[in-house]
């Protein structure tokens, strides 16, 4: 476990899986053809919404390249996510490639789970 991540209560720790389970609520959709970003990006608000004592930062659905947000996910894409649980502020993303293949496998989501703290001023 992360330094960072033993600040978090053993409540909160099992809140933050909200982040990851709001990814692949995400990924699912994507396996199943979905490419339209505000469709993915509303699957993640809704199991995000989950927890209202969650404190959303972003949930953005950009162009891994350019970080720029993106309307379409077929020429790949980064799904990210903010949040606040408790004092601590968490980021989650998900690496999405090879959509145009029109099969996108799970080896080809490249997960990087990060949970960054910052304390809250």
């Amino acid at each position: 476990m992360s330094s960072r991540n033993r600040n978090l209560s053993v409540h909160d720790r099992q809140r933050a899986l909200i982040l990851n389970r709001a990814l692949h609520a995400a990924y699912k959709l994507v396996q199943s053809g979905e490419t339209n970003a505000e469709t993915l990006r509303g699957a993640i608000l809704t199991t995000l919404a989950t927890d209202p004592s969650l404190r959303l930062d972003y949930a953005a659905i950009v162009d891994p390249a350019t970080l720029l947000p993106i309307a379409d996910i077929r020429s790949g894409a980064l799904i990210a996510v903010a949040a606040w649980v408790g004092s601590t502020r968490l980021i989650d993303n998900v690496l999405i490639e090879n959509v145009l293949s029109g099969n996108p496998l799970p080896g080809e989501m490249l997960h990087k789970n990060l949970l960054v703290e910052v304390p809250h001023a």
